[in-house]
């Protein structure tokens, strides 16, 4: 299956599901930063990405 980039309801990336792994301590800090982290994680990665083009 194909996912389409944009929710067609509302016009915003589409949200997929995935696994990646974390060191332990990792994890645990961003899990103490409270409500929002994988948002947080998110938008963090698109920031890098931003300065950092995929090959």
């Amino acid at each position: 299956m194909v996912w389409p980039d944009v929710r067609q309801d509302y016009g915003e990336p589409l949200k997929v599901p995935t696994t990646i792994r974390f060191d332990a301590d990792v994890l645990a800090a961003l899990k103490a930063s409270g409500k929002g982290w994988r948002t947080r994680v998110n938008e963090a990665t698109r920031e890098w990405l931003k300065t950092h083009p995929c090959a």
